[in-house]
C-alpha cells in the first residue's frame, strides 16, 4: 500500500470510531496533537485521549477527504469532518491534517481544526 492508501484505511478507522485497530497504525513514540490541545506521545496517550476528548462526546464521525498530498514522508489532507454529538443535528468543521510516516506506520498526526463550533455544540 502507499503512504495515501495507508492513510485513508485509517481515516476509516476513525469513521467507524475504531481507536484499537487505530492504533496499528501508529509507531510506539508516535504524536497525536489535536487542534491546540497538548500533544499525546505513544500509542495508550493517543487512544486515551482520542476517546476522552473527541469520541466521548459525539455518537457519529465522517470524514470527506477533498485533497490529499504524499510528499517525501508525510501525507496531507485537506477535508470535511461531520460529527453529531447525541440526537442533535451534524456540524461540518473543516480541517487539515499532517500525517509524518516512519516505516509505513504513522510517526506524526497533527489534526489543525478550530473544535470550538463542535465544543459549543456538544456541551450545550
Amino acid at each position: 500500500m502507499t503512504q495515501t492508501e495507508i492513510i485513508r484505511s485509517l481515516i476509516g478507522l476513525f469513521e467507524a470510531m475504531d481507536v484499537e485497530s487505530a492504533m496499528t497504525y501508529f509507531t510506539e513514540d508516535a504524536l497525536y496533537r489535536f487542534g491546540n490541545h497538548s500533544p499525546a506521545v505513544g500509542k495508550a496517550a493517543i487512544a486515551s485521549v482520542i476517546e476522552a476528548n473527541q469520541f466521548s462526546r459525539i455518537a457519529r464521525t465522517s470524514f470527506e477527504i477533498n485533497e490529499i498530498w504524499e510528499i517525501d514522508d508525510a501525507v496531507i489532507c485537506q477535508m470535511e469532518t461531520t460529527h453529531t454529538c447525541d440526537r442533535s443535528k451534524a456540524i461540518a468543521i473543516p480541517c487539515a491534517i499532517v500525517f509524518r510516516m516512519e516505516d509505513d506506520l504513522v510517526r506524526e498526526m497533527r489534526v489543525y481544526i478550530d473544535a470550538s463550533p463542535l465544543n459549543r455544540k456538544c456541551e450545550g
